[in-house]
């Protein structure tokens, strides 16, 4: 026989999964739709709830998508003595290609998302902004800023304890580097002209050395 409580919970629960379901897809919704005064007004809403697990980018169906690819590396410094730089970001792109429902996924999308997070420009937006002279907005983006930048010393903190657990890393220092790739309509006159690459890698930022924070292992 069903209890007083049981019952209870059978008929809240659905309730508040239906609830949170709806929140979510109209978070996600304002999130990829075009610009507009109820987005702006909420950004730091919407924003605070998609970044950066659920980022969203609808440049991808744009006329003129993205084609560039974004990665963080990081040094370490152990005893006073620096690392190469390491790719931190590819191992588990790689990994979620091979895998999809595995944690790669997870993870890959988390350093995408901070990146963009960091240093997506929306040309529409700065438009937007200049009309309505938003100040808040740039204080926002500041602060939106200063989060990317704590999830990202966070996260490659937590790489540096999966991949170096014997070693005594001390600082770390963190680039995003940006490579634009080849169009695939100029592809077959480079290939003629024995010039078959991708363009060099370059730097977008670089951060300044900060203590390794004391975090689990990203794995």
């Amino acid at each position: 026989m069903i209890t007083l409580n049981k019952k209870i919970i059978l008929v809240i629960f659905p309730i508040i999964l239906s609830l949170v379901t709806l929140f979510h897809f109209v978070i996600i919704l304002f999130h990829v739709m075009p610009l507009n005064p109820l987005s702006n007004k909420y950004s730091h809403i919407i924003d605070g709830y998609t970044y950066p697990l659920f980022v969203q980018n609808w440049h991808l169906f744009a006329p003129e998508p993205i084609s560039s690819n974004r990665i963080i590396q990081m040094k370490t410094q152990t005893n006073g003595e620096n690392s190469e730089w390491i790719d931190i970001t590819t191992p588990f792109i790689d990994g979620n290609h091979k895998n999809y429902f595995s944690p790669y996924n997870r993870i890959s999308r988390l350093s995408s998302g901070v990146i963009q997070q960091l240093f997506e420009e929306d040309e529409i937006t700065l438009k937007y902004e200049e009309k309505t002279k938003k100040i808040e907005k740039k204080i926002e983006e500041k602060e939106q800023f200063k989060t990317g930048k704590e999830i990202i010393f966070r996260y490659a903190s937590s790489y540096a304890n999966f991949q170096y657990p014997n070693n005594n890393i001390e600082m770390i220092k963190i680039r995003i580097i940006r490579k634009d790739s080849i169009p695939f309509s100029e592809r077959s006159k480079l290939r003629k002209n024995n010039f078959n690459k991708f363009k060099d890698w370059e730097s977008i930022y670089e951060f300044n050395w900060e203590p390794k924070i004391e975090i689990s292992p990203i794995l």
